[in-house]
């Protein structure tokens, strides 16, 4: 691949081993791309605090896509600690946690999204499913019909917005 031969020619650089990490990625060999998402850290890139969020939530996202959510937590975690506010990272640190049944630590970054950005589609999504499975109907009501404004044709909303008022028996 491109990134290969990229790579042996510039062994030392990060962005090679990055970009060639990500097509291992996406050819499905999962480990050989951890490993060089790692390796592309240690090599000192010149944006090295960007390139170390990147490769710790696309490891983050391997895990997750393996189903192995307590260490894809734990790398989402790590790419918030050097910088807090990556929303890719904090979105997926908190389906993860959703996913955990965490909803009170995933709601708090939703939160944390919709704050910066209020018309994040997929914050609100997944914080009115959140909110339903709380069964804090009115609440969720609120978010559906945010997200069914910015998406009127979308389904998820239109099923929140159902599910909510049956519970609330509208």
């Amino acid at each position: 691949s491109l990134w290969t031969d990229t790579h042996r020619k510039a062994p030392g650089r990060a962005r090679p081993v990055f970009n060639l990490a990500k097509d291992f990625e996406r050819r499905g060999d999962l480990d050989e791309a951890m490993a060089l998402y790692l390796k592309s850290i240690t090599l000192q890139p010149p944006r090295l605090k960007h390139f170390k969020i990147m490769a710790l939530t696309n490891i983050g996202t391997i895990f997750y896509k393996g189903g192995n959510l307590d260490n894809a937590i734990d790398y989402y975690r790590q790419a918030l600690d050097i910088l807090p506010n990556t929303p890719r990272s904090r979105y997926n640190l908190a389906v993860a946690l959703a996913i955990r049944g965490r909803f009170g630590e995933s709601a708090e970054h939703l939160r944390w999204l919709l704050e910066h950005n209020p018309n994040n589609e997929t914050a609100l999504d997944l914080m009115a499913l959140i909110l339903l499975k709380r069964q804090r109907y009115e609440d969720a009501l609120q978010f559906s019909r945010r997200l069914l404004q910015l998406q009127p044709n979308h389904r998820s909303p239109n099923l929140q917005i159902g599910a909510a008022l049956t519970r609330l028996g509208d």
